[in-house]
């Protein structure tokens, strides 16, 4: 969809730069006049609108862009912890291949949590990414101390289950406080 979008838009830039190169070598050969004359001060008039029209347009494009991309890693957190195969264990499962499952999921989740991490201090979420980081290591520690014992977790779904929704409504919490601004040490769960 944004490779087609920028095809578009770099074919309309094309189409539009050719429209004007055209209208310059018609005006010049078939009338002999200057095209484009104008003053110094005009020159730099317009050079001023410009680069005024470029600030405003990417001030703070990066800080943006950066918002962009840990709401996604938020996204994704909340698509591991929200599957049910997160926190339901059940007596019936395959030992390995809940191992592996288990495995996989927390390694996302921790891969997720320590790249929101890198980001927390420019942002301003210390706090928030440590509650994510204990709430996961608290599910984790759970997981790991009765892994084979298939039993205890398929009895410790409640307790899984509150691991699992409040690093879901942490980020949600993280997400709203990326684009309102500074945290006010308020927090949903703590």
């Amino acid at each position: 969809m944004m490779k087609r979008k920028k095809k578009v838009i770099h074919g309309s830039e094309i189409i539009l730069i050719i429209l004007i190169a055209s209208a310059c070598i018609y005006s010049f050969l078939c009338t002999r006049e200057i095209f484009l004359s104008f003053s110094l001060a005009q020159a730099l008039t317009l050079l001023v609108a410009i680069g005024i029209a470029f600030h405003a347009t990417q001030y703070r494009n990066d800080e943006r862009k950066v918002k962009e991309q840990i709401e996604k890693v938020l996204e994704k957190i909340q698509a591991i912890v929200t599957d049910p195969s997160f926190y339901t264990f059940k007596i019936t499962d395959e030992l390995e291949g809940t191992k592996n499952r288990n495995r996989m999921m927390t390694r996302k989740l921790s891969n997720c949590i320590n790249v929101l991490a890198e980001y927390s201090r420019d942002c301003g979420l210390e706090k928030e990414i440590d509650y994510l980081r204990r709430e996961y290591q608290s599910y984790n520690e759970l997981v790991s101390d009765h892994i084979n014992d298939m039993d205890y977790l398929a009895k410790s779904v409640k307790q899984l289950k509150l691991h699992a929704e409040n690093i879901d409504s942490k980020c949600d919490y993280i997400t709203v406080v990326l684009y309102r601004g500074k945290t006010e040490d308020k927090h949903i769960v703590s």
